[in-house]
């Protein structure tokens, strides 16, 4: 299935077509996250080097590497005599790892009457190398690419001690996006810290939220849902109920691609670990359920019906109909004759019970049976199937099971034959 190639490269810089969002007014208490699990990276613990003889306190190089930090004292021995930026940069490729994406800052927390003249980045070029100073080694500064709710913006430039807090600050001032609340990389959460601390590369692709397409083909209901990469299946249906105002029925199912997940049973699946992206195919599947009828014109407890969500109300006065006469014996009764009253709300024949989830149908509810004023029917035989039929003043005297227009009396002690010449 093309629809359901993984969209959530590292180094995708490019503007991502599939991201095109419908809804731009989303409730922020809608789009909370109950556990996103970011991976912010723990603090390493770092050894300290001393380099060189010990001399003046004004030739002290402190230099904060990602595993140590280095205490270089300039002049301070043979190799240690550095000129110029450049060198100093060469030795510490040299001997320390410093690697080519990486620059140097200076340390804006040390204790140190550094000469940086305001700078903030230690240039690495032919320029004088004048000590004391105090500096940090760091990546340079990358691009990364925001996609949100159908809106993309390249952010360049980015330092790695850029907060994510900054990042979503100006993806809202280049987009005039003032909904995006929570971003993710590699689909984990990322909310607090740096961007340093997440190790997130050049060209990274971070996403917000976006919006997938939910069907139910057996009531016709389509549903937007907001979802983030890290919300997980169970999740993405409770977003669902909650959006749909549907009530979750026992066993009911949820398909995302080829993979299937019973509400109640889902898994700690992601979307990101599923590849669910803005033309995903998902559809739920509603579960049938049990509803009581109580009809106050009949005797005994009140009766169960198993129903579904796509059934329409005169398929359920159908089913109770069929049950009063094959049950009970009521053959007087039409599905015209009563109506269904649920919460207060008269139940309308055309409508789905869908419909009506907002009502909190759901199992063991009670359809109260309000009868409307109707003709009085007298009980007859058919002579034919002796079948029992309920015949009005003003009806047609036949059977409704073969058709026969030759029916018995049943008040009557004696058989009497009312017969009735076609015309």
């Amino acid at each position: 299935d093309n629809n359901n190639q993984d969209q959530w490269g590292q180094s995708d810089n490019k503007k991502d077509e599939l991201w095109q969002g419908s809804d731009a007014n989303a409730e922020k208490k809608q789009m909370d996250v109950e556990d996103g699990g970011g991976f912010k990276k723990e603090p390493e613990d770092t050894k300290t080097v001393v380099v060189g003889t010990p001399g003046p306190e004004h030739s002290v190089i402190k230099v904060t590497l990602k595993q140590k930090k280095l205490v270089i004292h300039h002049g301070g021995g043979e190799g240690l005599d550095f000129k110029t930026r450049e060198k100093f940069y060469d030795y510490l490729r040299r001997n320390h790892n410093l690697k080519d994406d990486e620059h140097l800052v200076f340390d804006p927390n040390a204790e140190l009457d550094q000469n940086e003249d305001d700078e903030v980045n230690f240039k690495e070029d032919n320029g004088e190398l004048r000590t004391p100073c105090a500096l940090i080694a760091e990546r340079k500064p990358i691009s990364i690419m925001i996609h949100h709710n159908g809106e993309s913006a390249q952010l360049d430039s980015i330092s790695m001690r850029d907060t994510i807090r900054k990042l979503k600050d100006d993806f809202r001032q280049k987009t005039k996006t003032e909904d995006i609340w929570h971003l993710s990389y590699n689909g984990r959460q990322i909310d607090e810290g740096t961007v340093g601390d997440y190790d997130i590369p050049d060209g990274a692709t971070l996403y917000g939220y976006f919006n997938v397409l939910i069907r139910d083909n057996d009531c016709d209901l389509d549903t937007r849902v907001k979802i983030y990469p890290f919300n997980t299946v169970a999740q993405l249906i409770q977003r669902y109920i909650e959006r749909a105002k549907r009530e979750r029925h026992v066993n009911s199912m949820i398909e995302i691609g080829d993979s299937k997940f019973n509400t109640g049973d889902e898994g700690d699946k992601t979307m990101y670990q599923l590849r669910v992206n803005e033309r995903s195919r998902i559809h739920y599947h509603s579960a049938g359920f049990e509803i009581r009828i109580q009809d106050g014109e009949q005797d005994g407890m009140p009766f169960t019906l198993e129903v579904h969500d796509k059934y329409d109300v005169k398929t359920v006065k159908t089913m109770y109909v069929n049950h009063l006469r094959q049950d009970i014996g009521k053959t007087d009764i039409q599905d015209d004759d009563f109506k269904f009253i649920f919460a207060g709300h008269e139940l309308k024949d055309e409508d789905r019970l869908v419909k009506y989830s907002h009502l909190k149908l759901r199992a063991q509810s009670a359809f109260e049976v309000h009868y409307s004023e109707r003709k009085v029917k007298m009980k007859y035989r058919c002579s034919s199937c002796g079948e029992i039929v309920g015949i009005g003043p003003y009806d047609p005297v036949r059977c409704s099971a073969c058709g026969d227009r030759v029916v018995e009396k049943l008040r009557t002690k004696h058989a009497f034959k009312l017969r009735i010449k076609a015309r």
